[in-house]
């Protein structure tokens, strides 16, 4: 290194500490937080476990009761075949009349693996009364050892063939809660908090509706 880049750096590092001199101790402690794990994040392996947790820090519940304009499924919709992962097969119209939890995730999404352990208290909460389809279109084996892994007991269904057009989504994970009625009274694409006492509430209407 010459003088000149000597003499650059000098006065870079006597920048540096007049800044965190002025900005104090916990300023540095957030900067090197910040930074750490910006470049935990440029690492693809670590990436993959860093971003759900990250990412369910900040989960909430839906912000607002929202279902499309079509929102009422057809007798074509409750027949779309899917496989659970033991390969049997199942179609929505199996719970048609019940509060059905439709959501489409992966096992390599980090958003999904952020709300999947909301899922799972929901699930818990509800058992049988409600009807939980998790939809991946990943293979069996996959989804069986994710599942193994994570203690996840909620049930996964294998998408085989293209979903209907008023499931359709381009972004995962997406959900739908679908009513006794039939129709789509909530859509939420992105991470969510489901176990939140919003959601349980609006579920707890349905369900005592339909008793």
């Amino acid at each position: 290194m010459n003088n000149k880049n000597k003499h650059t750096m000098i006065k870079l590092f006597e920048r540096l500490k007049a800044h965190y001199r002025k900005k104090g101790k916990w300023a540095l402690f957030f900067d090197i937080l910040f930074y750490g794990l910006i470049l935990l994040f440029l690492i693809p392996g670590t990436r993959k476990k860093i971003a759900p947790l990250f990412i369910k820090s900040t989960l909430h519940p839906p912000l607002s009761i929202h279902a499309p304009a079509n929102d009422k499924l057809s007798e074509a919709d409750f027949q779309w075949p899917l496989q659970d992962i033991s390969g049997n097969s199942y179609y929505l119209a199996q719970d048609e009349g019940k509060v059905i939890f439709l959501n489409f995730w992966a096992t390599w999404c980090p958003p999904c693996i952020a709300e999947l352990p909301s899922i799972q208290r929901l699930y818990d909460h509800y058992g049988e009364k409600i009807s939980f389809v998790l939809v991946s279109q990943e293979k069996p084996e996959v989804v069986q050892a994710f599942l193994q892994k994570n203690h996840y007991t909620f049930p996964v269904h294998i998408q085989t063939i293209q979903s209907p057009p008023i499931f359709q989504t381009r972004s995962i994970p997406t959900s739908f809660i679908i009513s006794p009625e039939g129709k789509i009274v909530m859509e939420k694409k992105g991470a969510a908090k489901w176990d939140s006492k919003k959601v349980v509430r609006f579920i707890d209407k349905m369900v005592e509706r339909n008793r």
